[in-house]
């Protein structure tokens, strides 16, 4: 962060000394250079969590798990401003896999509240271990 600041003081400076063209590639190249260092501290495959509140939980839950062959957690939860009693699923998907999920959701429920939070870390299966769980060691699992 202290880097972009530093940069961007510098682009703004150097407004003043050279053409607005050499101007408008520093920042096109500032901006590159910001995504490459971040997509080399997150990583590419990085996550997303996705926490979801809608009346149709039940459905999208089942076009999770079916549709999008991801996993979820139906998360009992109260509403702060309404008091009302609802399921708030919760799922993480690779970033690619968000806009798609995002639009599904939408469809079955154009009002859900959705809530996509960066995921610096996801290990477990489907993402650091394998997807199909018969094919992961049973005292991995289970050791007792």
């Amino acid at each position: 962060m202290v880097l972009l600041i530093v940069d961007g003081i510098i682009v703004a400076i150097s407004a003043i000394a050279f053409s607005p063209d050499t101007v408008m590639y520093s920042i096109l190249s500032l901006y590159v250079v910001s995504l490459t260092i971040d997509k080399m501290m997150v990583g590419l495959n990085s996550s997303r969590n996705l926490l979801i509140i809608s009346q149709k939980s039940d459905q999208i839950l089942n076009y999770i798990t079916n549709g999008a062959d991801r996993g979820a957690t139906k998360i009992p939860v109260l509403g702060g401003h309404t008091g009302h009693s609802q399921n708030m699923i919760m799922t993480t998907l690779s970033t690619h896999e968000v806009p798609k999920v995002q639009e599904e959701i939408q469809k079955i429920d154009e009002t859900a509240f959705i809530v996509i939070i960066p995921a610096s870390t996801v290990m477990g299966r489907g993402f650091s271990l394998q997807k199909d769980y018969k094919s992961v060691p049973n005292d991995f699992i289970n050791p007792l």
